[in-house]
């Protein structure tokens, strides 16, 4: 069976909460695990105990990784109050 791989395009991710240091680890590392290159990384202070956090990436994952990684960061940020949202740039 042939292996399907992601769209080798960027993607923006922006992560959106009360990111302390050990958030911003926890999600970063996610990014290690698959075939997730982190390309760009940004992150500011919109207000108090809230930061916004744009990682922008591109993958070469197959596509059960990909969801995989999906999944992943599904079930991190649930837990903490972190919203995501990615863009395909």
């Amino acid at each position: 069976m042939p292996t399907i791989k992601m769209c080798s395009g960027k993607i923006r991710i922006s992560f959106s909460g009360n990111l302390s240091t050990k958030e911003v680890a926890q999600l970063t590392s996610l990014f290690s695990r698959y075939r997730v290159n982190i390309v760009d990384i940004n992150m500011f202070t919109l207000r108090e105990e809230l930061c916004n956090l744009q990682i922008i990436c591109q993958s070469s994952s197959t596509t059960d990784e990909t969801d995989s990684f999906w999944n992943d960061i599904f079930e991190l940020t649930q837990p903490l109050g972190i919203t995501y949202n990615k863009q395909y740039i």
